[in-house]
């Protein structure tokens, strides 16, 4: 037998692993070796139990070593990587996450550009284009670029100014275009062939443009669409602002044929049109706009105060969970002729206080869940549409009647309070589901101030399921429709005064 030289024997012992314990020597449980070879590391190892390495510092449950309860590493209690308890992965105490912005605009140079239109001009197809605070006084031309443009800080201290001079943006292509953030004033307008100076803030003929979360004040134009006037393409007006705007027709607005319009969450409040002009914040030329969740006061023109539509192919107006109240003359105006055919609907809307909350010729109308309440005037005037009347109630108007040269029902409503008859012809019937007894609203005043009211029904009110008995109208409970602007599947929303 041959013996292997001790100096070989001696390599191969040294090579074998160490089989004492995982913490055995200074420095073991922090080597991230598996020094006993039983597959656990360091401090996860029981053989390092008690090594000073292994020992928190603090004396919260988790195993990091700061002193809150996540695994972050960081001094708050949130789950994120930052100093702050808000959640969000900023430094800041805000609960955002602030947008870098693909460029900054800074009035005094500190950003990317000095204005916005260099940041358009950089821009490319999906930017966000980001402005600090100031007044920027530029006519923007997106040249076909589809970006974000918004403020740092909000409206109250971020203007895009226009000048007197043109629009404040003029979309010509197919650019989606959002403006978030921004106080817009100076507008004078555009022109484009026979149309001159319309769109104080924006002429879109072509693409789809976004205004949410501005405030858009005193702009003054000689032709139509004192904020906004839309040509060819869509638009949205969202939680913003629109007061004391002027033009010939649509102080805010003038949507023309083939457009469509979204607006929703937004003010409308002393807009009017110059002379004898339509559409004292909105007018609507063939267009299909959707109005939701917005107030209008105060508002002025010569056919339709609020808002002026004229449709000729079946477009649709349709108003839900708004107000309308301190408008002198007809509030909604639809139509001029039998030829103008479309459809307007209102639905879960109050009218407090309206000289002539709806006068109507040619489209067809249907007033559902709605409120008319303590007017002066006649509650419709009704020159050739077909006019329904459902769920809702009609109180405390005087004369509260209405004119009618066409046919009008009235089912499931309310009629209490009022002056006068009602439509000649066309009286509202027990056989039709009709009451005819005080709605027990929660609180209303016979002022002329709207916020004095709450217009919820008592329990005991006769308006209470009381409305429809068809699935399609019932409350977000799923009981009968209740009567009135908080009754139906829309009926869940707090009135903007």
């Amino acid at each position: 037998m041959r013996h292997l030289p001790f100096a070989l024997l001696a390599l191969g012992l040294a090579a074998c692993p160490r089989t004492t314990g995982e913490g055995t020597e200074p420095g073991d449980c922090t080597d991230r070796a598996d020094n006993d070879g039983d597959g656990l590391f360091d401090c996860e190892d029981e053989g390092c139990a008690g090594s000073p390495d292994c020992e928190e510092a603090d004396t919260d449950t988790d195993t990091d070593t700061d002193t809150d309860t996540d695994t972050d590493g960081d001094t708050d209690a949130d789950g994120d990587t930052d100093g702050d308890t808000d959640g969000d992965t900023d430094a800041d105490a805000d609960t955002d996450t602030d947008v870098v912005g693909d460029c900054v605009v800074a009035a005094d140079g500190a950003g990317d550009s000095a204005t916005v239109q260099g940041c358009i001009d950089a821009a490319s197809d999906g930017w966000v284009i980001v402005v600090e605070p100031g007044t920027y006084t530029e006519n923007l031309d997106f040249d076909g670029r589809s970006v974000t443009v918004q403020s740092r800080a909000g409206a109250a201290s971020t203007t895009l100014d226009a000048g007197g001079v043109g629009s404040i943006a003029h979309l010509t292509q197919d650019e989606e275009v959002v403006l978030r953030g921004f106080t817009l004033v100076g507008g004078y307008g555009s022109s484009s062939g026979s149309l001159t100076f319309s769109g104080g803030v924006a002429f879109v003929e072509g693409g789809n443009l976004t205004l949410q979360e501005v405030r858009s004040n005193g702009n003054d134009v000689q032709g139509s669409g004192g904020v906004v006037y839309l040509l060819d393409g869509e638009v949205a007006l969202l939680d913003s602002t629109f007061a004391g705007n002027r033009a010939t027709s649509g102080a805010v607005l003038m949507a023309r044929q083939g457009t469509e319009a979204t607006i929703s969450g937004c003010t409308f409040e002393g807009n009017a049109v110059h002379d004898t002009g339509n559409g004292g914040a909105l007018a609507i030329y063939a267009a299909d706009v959707n109005v939701t969740d917005c107030s209008f006061s105060g508002n002025n023109a010569a056919y339709g105060d609020a808002i002026s539509f004229w449709p000729q192919g079946g477009e649709d107006l349709l108003i839900s969970r708004s107000t309308f109240t301190g408008h002198p003359g007809e509030t909604l105006y639809a139509g001029l002729g039998s030829s103008y055919v479309g459809d307007l609907e209102v639905t879960n809307s109050i009218f407090s206080g309206e000289e002539i909350p709806l006068m109507v010729q040619g489209p067809r109308v249907a007033l559902i869940n709605d409120i008319f309440l303590g007017g002066t005037g006649t509650v419709v005037w009704n020159s050739g549409s077909n006019v329904e009347i459902l769920n809702s109630i009609v109180f405390a108007t005087d004369p509260g009647s209405c004119l009618t040269y066409g046919p009008l029902t009235a089912r499931y409503s309310l009629f209490m309070g009022n002056a006068g008859s009602w439509c000649e012809g066309h009286e509202p019937t027990t056989a039709d589901g009709n009451v005819f007894e005080d709605p027990a609203f929660v609180a209303w005043y016979d002022d002329t101030d709207p916020t004095n009211d709450d217009l919820h029904l008592q329990a005991g009110s006769p308006a209470v399921d009381a409305g429809s008995s068809s699935a399609t109208y019932n409350d977000l409970d799923g009981t009968r429709n209740d009567m009135g602007a908080f009754g139906g599947p829309q009926g869940g929303w707090t009135p903007r005064w």
